[in-house]
């Protein structure tokens, strides 16, 4: 079977569209700088920045690194935790949260 050239490249162009390792630690689309740009999300319950603001891996939240703490007797003082708020969705059609901070759109 003979395959087009045309066909082939188009073929290659798609196999090689998609990263192979996927990266769960950072959301890759932002429309408004490029198409795959990587950026720092907040992942996982601890972090270890206080104040630190960043939007929750691939999902439309912001979140605040923020000491909690503990409520048990004999415990540890407590910890740095992500706690998250949704973003409204932007009437631009843009993603809800960048950079740490919803998208008024």
């Amino acid at each position: 079977m003979k395959l087009s050239i045309a066909l082939v490249t188009a073929l290659i162009g798609v196999v090689t569209a998609f990263p192979t390792d996927t990266l769960s630690d950072v959301s890759i689309v932002d429309r408004s700088v490029d198409l795959l740009t990587k950026r720092d999300c907040a992942s996982g319950t601890f972090c270890s920045n206080a104040g630190e603001k960043l939007c929750l891996c691939n999902q439309g939240k912001h979140c605040t690194c923020t000491f909690v703490p503990n409520i048990s007797p004999g415990g540890n003082l407590g910890a740095y935790l992500w706690l998250c708020w949704d973003c409204p969705k932007p009437a631009n059609g843009g993603l809800q949260c960048i950079n740490g901070a919803c998208n008024k759109g």
